[in-house]
């Protein structure tokens, strides 16, 4: 709609440095959107969550719960919107969460509403 070029990554894996200083996968988002690929996009697949981070974060939740575990995650690294697409197919959703999507948008006091 704004007509700017975006990057689109299929799963990407999101990686923290350890104590060792050695990089080791957190997670993995289903799909990682850049919006401004030439200026702050990957270089590849994976991403140094310190470094370079996404600005859109789409999960499906297909067998599990993103509110769970990387929902909190996403808002304690600044990822500025995270989408979840919860499927229409009752055998290929957790029971507790009803079909659609839901987008979480970083408000100015680093949560998501």
């Amino acid at each position: 709609m704004r007509g700017a070029p975006i990057a689109t990554f299929r799963t990407a894996d999101l990686l923290l440095r350890g104590p060792d200083g050695e990089r080791a996968r957190i997670m993995q988002a289903d799909e990682a959107i850049h919006t401004h690929p030439g200026r702050d996009g990957p270089t590849g697949a994976a991403m140094e969550v310190a470094e370079r981070l996404p600005d859109v974060v789409l999960e499906v939740d297909f067998t599990t719960d993103v509110r769970r575990r990387k929902l909190s995650l996403y808002e304690e690294w600044g990822v500025r919107e995270v989408w979840v697409e919860v499927p229409d197919a009752p055998g290929r959703r957790p029971r507790s969460r009803r079909p659609g999507l839901t987008i979480h948008v970083l408000g100015a006091d680093g949560r998501y509403a």
